[in-house]
């Protein structure tokens, strides 16, 4: 796979790699697809999807088996909640797993989130957990596990690792 993240990987058998290549494979086709988590590029993302897609929101009760219906609920996100910062508190790969835990501070701007526990206007900061399992290449689940607190609420504490790597995101507007 290109170092962009941006590119796909080629979806490459895993009986043709060690393990060591499967999980830097896995680790990179996550890294594309959490880069092509837009409004503009989620096509990109979704191409990293095997046919038998399963991706799931436990804490929201939602579970979609089809690439299409995967699409659309991202779409419903992208008009649900502004992004204004991710700080990245690890991302690693076991075998055909990756996990990711991350902070994002958002902003609810919308209502397209089935069962979302906060009105718009609130911000928060959303410790999101992901589970994805992949074969060949191709990310066959998604698991999200999301836990929304209120900024600055009682619930807002995490352990955050020293040299966690932060992404800023312009608010509308903003030069």
């Amino acid at each position: 796979m290109a170092t962009d993240d941006s590119q796909q990987a080629p979806f490459t058998a895993d009986s043709a790699l060690t393990k060591e290549e499967i999980e830097q494979r896995n680790l990179e086709v996550v890294a594309a697809h959490f880069h092509n988590e837009n409004p503009d590029d989620v096509d990109k993302a979704i191409a990293l999807y095997a046919p038998d897609i399963c991706w799931e929101a436990p804490n929201r009760g939602v579970v979609y088996t089809d690439a299409q219906e995967v699409k659309d609920a991202y779409m419903g996100i992208f008009r649900t909640l502004v992004f204004r910062k991710i700080t990245n508190l690890r991302r690693f790969a076991a075998g055909n797993s990756v996990f990711d835990d991350l902070i994002a501070e958002v902003h609810v701007v919308g209502n397209e989130m089935p069962n979302m526990p906060f009105p718009v206007g609130t911000t928060m900061n959303v410790r999101l957990v992901h589970c994805f399992e992949l074969r060949d290449g191709q990310i066959t689940r998604e698991i999200a596990y999301e836990m929304w607190r209120e900024k600055g609420g009682s619930l807002d504490h995490d352990s955050i690792p020293v040299g966690a790597g932060v992404t800023q995101f312009p608010l509308p507007g903003d030069p």
